[in-house]
C-alpha cells in the first residue's frame, strides 16, 4: 500500500486530552515536573478525587505516568522540568552546594549523580580542584570539562533525555570497575522511614546500584525534600553517611534522620 493511499490510524497511546481541564493539567505537569495530587487540587480548585480521575485518564492515553500520590509527564522531548527545578530554592541549593564541595577530599574518587543540587556543588568547586569524578550524567561531565585538575570518567548506558543521564546494564557493569570513595546524589525525597526516594520507576535498579557504589553516601536535599517520599526507594536511610540540607529544615525530620545514624550538615 502506498503512503498516499494509506489511512492513518490513531495510536492507542499519546492521544490528546478530552477536556479543557485535562489539557491544563497536562500543560502544568509538563511545565513543573513531578506534581502531587493534593497540590494539583489546590491549583485547579477541584477535589483530589476529581484530579485523580483526570490523571487516570491522562495515564490511559499515555500522556503521564501515575505514581503514589503524584504524576509526571511521559514526554521525553519536554526538557522544561530541569529548567524549572533550577529556579526552585536557588539560594538554598547554592549554600548546600558550597557545603558539599568542602566534603570532597583531594585526590579522592567521587561518583557524582546529575541534578540541580549537585549542579550547585559543581559551581562551588575551587578552580584548582584535584580529584577524580565518575558520573553517569552528561551534564556533570560538561560542567567539569574546564577543570584541568579533575579527571572525569563517564559511565556508559542508555540516555534518559529529560535528565541527560545514562542508565541500564551498561552503566552498572562499568560501575564495577571502580573503587569509589564517596557517592554524592540529590533526591526527590528523604525521610527516616522511606529513606532516599524518587517518583520515576524506570531504571530504579541502576540508580540503586549507583547510590550503593561507594564507601560513603552523601545526599544533598533542601528542606522541601525532607519528609517527602516517592514510589521508588533508592536507599535506606541508614545507608546514608551524610545529609547536607539547609537551615529551613523541619527539626522533627532532622531528629528522626539523626536518630538513624546519619550525620546532618546544615548550610
Amino acid at each position: 500500500m502506498s503512503a498516499a493511499s494509506r489511512t492513518d490510524v490513531p495510536s492507542p497511546t499519546q492521544q490528546p486530552p478530552e477536556t479543557p481541564r485535562q489539557r491544563e493539567l497536562l500543560d502544568h505537569i509538563r511545565s513543573h515536573g513531578v506534581q502531587q495530587v493534593l497540590d494539583l487540587a489546590k491549583v485547579f480548585g477541584v477535589s483530589a478525587s476529581t484530579v485523580r480521575r483526570d490523571l487516570d485518564e491522562l495515564a490511559q492515553r499515555g500522556l503521564i505516568e501515575r505514581h503514589h500520590g503524584s504524576a509526571v509527564s511521559t514526554d521525553e522531548r519536554v526538557l522544561t522540568t530541569w529548567s524549572s527545578r533550577q529556579h526552585t530554592h536557588p539560594e538554598r541549593k547554592r549554600r548546600i552546594g558550597e557545603a558539599a564541595a568542602a566534603l570532597i577530599a583531594p585526590h579522592s574518587t567521587v561518583l557524582i549523580l546529575g541534578g540541580t543540587t549537585t549542579d550547585a556543588l559543581l559551581a562551588a568547586l575551587p578552580p584548582r580542584s584535584e580529584f577524580t569524578v565518575i558520573t553517569n550524567s552528561l551534564g556533570v561531565a560538561g560542567r567539569l570539562a574546564y577543570y584541568s585538575g579533575i579527571e572525569v570518567v563517564v559511565l556508559g548506558g542508555h540516555m534518559r533525555r529529560t535528565e541527560l543521564t545514562l542508565l541500564g546494564p551498561l552503566t552498572t557493569a562499568a560501575l564495577q570497575e571502580f573503587s569509589i570513595d564517596t557517592v554524592i546524589s540529590g533526591a526527590y525525597g528523604v525521610d527516616a522511614e522511606h529513606g532516599v526516594s524518587r517518583t520515576n520507576l524506570v531504571d530504579v535498579a541502576t540508580e540503586r546500584a549507583l547510590l550503593a557504589g561507594g564507601s560513603r553516601l552523601v545526599v544533598l536535599a533542601d528542606a522541601s525534600k525532607l519528609g517527602r517520599h516517592g514510589a521508588a526507594r533508592l536507599a535506606r536511610i541508614d545507608s546514608v553517611h551524610t545529609l547536607v540540607t539547609d537551615t529551613a529544615a523541619d527539626p522533627g525530620q532532622l531528629a528522626s534522620i539523626r536518630a538513624a545514624g546519619v550525620e546532618v550538615l546544615l548550610a
